[in-house]
């Protein structure tokens, strides 16, 4: 019993569902902001599963299986290009450099009526996921051996082999881990800069100042208005 409970929670965690919607339209759910995958891939199937008299609980006939892609990187660092006085000091001058992290969509349509409801769920998942992206939001991706937190999809695209006898039945999701977060471009946002981004209203004065959410000023002290430039005077 409890290696069956303990494949079902691997199964589901890592193969049918390791892709979690952060933010964006996660933020429009009951969900507090984060929606696994397998809400968009299974909501289609759901009907066509039970048509077929399938047992909906069965996660082996769920619409899509995920596996990590080969090659992703859960460190990543360059070494500056010049010479060092010594090896110590080349160790600390590493640049940290983005993650990289992909996984595959197997879609194997095993069940009657699972290719018109393939075309149903590709047309849902590009159109959300496109939506997602437009509303600035991110992903949680889980795998084996590492989770990765506020990564940026980048491209999702087929990677299905051309003698397989079902097409495009392979997709690939590619992920981005940037270097900075969210909470951390907030911090580092300008006085400004925020005003810009909650579009308040600035002081537009030639003496306005960074302290009180205008330019910095540009003029001449104690004079207002005073062009920073002086004339060229006449001869």
């Amino acid at each position: 019993m409890s290696d069956s409970v303990g494949r079902t929670i691997y199964q589901l965690g890592f193969q049918i569902s390791p892709i979690i919607l952060a933010n964006g339209i996660a933020n429009y759910t009951p969900t507090l902001g984060h929606l696994p995958i397998v809400a968009l891939t299974e909501g289609p199937n759901a009907a066509v599963t039970l048509l077929a008299g399938g047992n909906p609980f069965n996660l082996d006939n769920f619409f899509a299986h995920f596996t990590p892609v080969a090659g992703g990187s859960i460190l990543n660092y360059s070494i500056g290009q010049y010479p060092f006085a010594n090896q110590a000091t080349a160790a600390n001058a590493i640049i940290a450099e983005p993650l990289n992290i992909s996984m595959r969509m197997n879609i194997p349509v095993n069940k009657r009526g699972g290719h018109t409801s393939k075309l149903a769920t590709m047309i849902l998942l590009q159109t959300l996921l496109q939506k997602h992206a437009e509303l600035g939001g991110t992903y949680v991706v889980v795998t084996p051996a590492a989770f990765y937190t506020g990564c940026i999809l980048t491209k999702l695209y087929d990677v299905s082999s051309s003698a397989d006898p079902i097409p495009q039945n392979a997709w690939q999701f590619d992920f981005v881990k940037p270097l900075i977060t969210t909470t951390q471009a907030e911090r580092a946002e300008s006085t400004l800069m925020r005003s810009v981004t909650r579009q308040t209203a600035t002081n537009g004065s030639w003496n306005a100042t960074a302290a009180n959410g205008g330019v910095p000023s540009v003029t001449q002290t104690g004079v207002l208005g005073t062009n920073p430039i002086p004339l060229p005077s006449a001869r």
